[in-house]
């Protein structure tokens, strides 16, 4: 038979490999949320870094069609003979990439340059149907004004979406 002095070292080595049992499923159990959380946090980051790029990239295409849409809505201006169907075809290509809410009042600041290009492209539509060649030309003035300060506007908006990696 076993002595009472070995039968408490069996019992208290048991304790000791519960205890570490134990602190083995705990801290395995610790680790597994952390790896859990890192993964959520790094999955997160990852999506929003690919939205920021995805409408970044969107953002440079709408701005290089703006751009080229008002060039060529101005050419087609001072034609000797404009072709007012095209004009008319340009003129809707630009008036449906500006901001449809740029003349209510809670967004007619920020978007100022929205409404002036709108205003300008149908003043400048109408000047050549009935050509009226100064009135065309002044404001075709005051469209490419408009033009690149919208651009400029939504290129700095641009550029600190990228930095900070949020949109706005």
């Amino acid at each position: 038979m076993l002595g009472n002095n070995t039968m408490e070292k069996f019992m208290a080595l048991d304790w000791v490999m519960l205890g570490g049992g134990v602190f083995s499923v705990i801290t395995a159990g610790i680790a597994y949320k952390a790896a859990v959380r890192n993964y959520s946090e790094t999955s997160k980051d990852s999506d929003k870094s690919i939205y920021v790029a995805a409408v970044t990239n969107e953002r440079a295409k709408w701005r290089e069609e703006l751009r080229k849409s008002v060039a060529k809505f101005c050419m087609l201006s001072i034609e000797s003979e404009p072709n007012i169907p095209k004009l008319l075809q340009v003129k809707i290509d630009i008036i449906l990439r500006l901001n449809p809410r740029a003349n209510d009042a809670p967004l007619a600041q920020k978007h100022k340059f929205d409404r002036e290009i709108k205003e300008s492209v149908n003043a400048i539509f109408e000047a050549v149907k009935s050509s009226n060649d100064s009135v065309a030309l002044d404001q075709i003035i005051m469209l490419e004004g408009a033009a690149q300060e919208l651009l400029k506007q939504e290129w700095e908006k641009s550029k600190t979406e990228a930095f900070a990696g949020k949109v706005k």
